[in-house]
């Protein structure tokens, strides 16, 4: 899951993402209370639920933190499990006052099918969410990979068969959402949920600009296939 720069993850400013690979995604923070920079490894659904690999990390952390050199990090903070079974993959969080999260969308086949739901994030509880914390379901027929439009009035999800849809949702005090609305279906883009179960995609902050990896089809003419390359593609995105 990307966090956001400015995201709140308890007394934690997220500012940068430092990398990510098979073991988490590791982002560099800040620390208001010590008034320093800390490094924020979050780990994936598989290592949150698997008891010895939490333990282990956990351990880490402790011999990390006991080491005094200046040439050696030392663990800030207490990890906590954030992911839940059953909660799903591709968690996302919201877009929320002074970067805030104050939820977050995940994919989930509890039911026998990957549906979108929204649950309450709160980073001071030990599990991420508050006490009395409940979920919803947003999508109604199948949905996968959910992205939070920056606004954080609309979520956008792929179905199963590869369309892209749109869901208004409000989320100050009470999680609502509305009726899921198809946007377009990309040429090229599919889904398999078979062995995958996600889509890669994004949207941009503005909900305005998405992107997709796409087949091309069969080249029947014999000709050479043409690529186009677009460098500096992000850049696009802020105009």
């Amino acid at each position: 899951m990307a966090i956001q720069s400015g995201t709140q993850l308890g007394p934690y400013e997220i500012l940068s993402a430092i990398g990510a690979g098979g073991v988490g995604e590791v982002y560099r923070a800040h620390d208001p209370k010590l008034g320093r920079d800390v490094a924020i490894k979050i780990l994936p659904e598989a290592f949150a639920n698997d008891a010895q690999r939490m333990a282990r990390f956990q351990r880490e952390a402790k011999v990390l933190a006991s080491l005094d050199h200046p040439n050696i990090a030392h663990a800030a903070g207490k990890p906590f499990q954030f992911g839940q079974k059953g909660v799903g993959i591709e968690e996302r969080f919201s877009p929320g006052p002074q970067g805030r999260p104050l939820w977050v969308a995940y994919s989930s086949n509890e039911s026998g099918r990957y549906e979108i739901c929204v649950r309450p994030f709160d980073p001071n509880s030990q599990t991420g969410i508050p006490p009395g914390g409940g979920k919803w379901q947003v999508s109604t027929q199948g949905g996968l990979s959910p992205r939070w439009n920056g606004n954080g009035k609309e979520l956008f999800f792929v179905a199963l068969d590869g369309t892209v849809m749109s869901v208004e949702v409000t989320g100050n005090a009470v999680f609502q959402s509305g009726i899921p609305k198809p946007l377009f279906k990309p040429k090229g883009f599919s889904v398999t949920t078979t062995n995958v179960t996600f889509a890669s995609w994004d949207a941009s902050l503005d909900g305005k600009k998405f992107i997709f990896p796409v087949t091309q089809s069969a080249n029947t003419s014999g000709q050479p296939t043409k690529f186009t390359v677009v460098l500096n593609w992000t850049s696009l995105l802020k105009k």
